[in-house]
């Protein structure tokens, strides 16, 4: 047992496995600290309400292309704010 548990350690050494899920787990604690402070954060512009509904949407929604209510809803809000700001026009997303 002994045996396998250093051989673990050498390989996770050499792959870096072990290091690579604690940057992963850091990553995801600095994300989720991120994401609490944007929520809190009073949106004072469109640009920072859009920041929060894009937030909802990669944090929240169980894939990209959801159908289920509210998730195309709040793409359909967020693209409207965008599209008032000139970043892309509703026709060019349709397509």
């Amino acid at each position: 047992m002994l045996a396998k548990h250093k051989q673990w350690e050498a390989v996770d050494e050499t792959l870096g496995y072990s290091r690579a899920k604690r940057a992963e787990d850091e990553a995801s604690l600095v994300e989720e600290r991120l994401a609490r402070d944007l929520s809190q954060a009073q949106g004072m512009t469109t640009v920072a309400v859009a920041a929060k509904l894009h937030c909802i949407l990669e944090r929240g929604s169980p894939r990209p292309d959801s159908d289920e209510f509210p998730w195309p809803q709040i793409r359909s809000v967020l693209m409207d704010i965008l599209a008032m700001h000139g970043v892309f026009s509703k026709e060019t997303c349709a397509r």
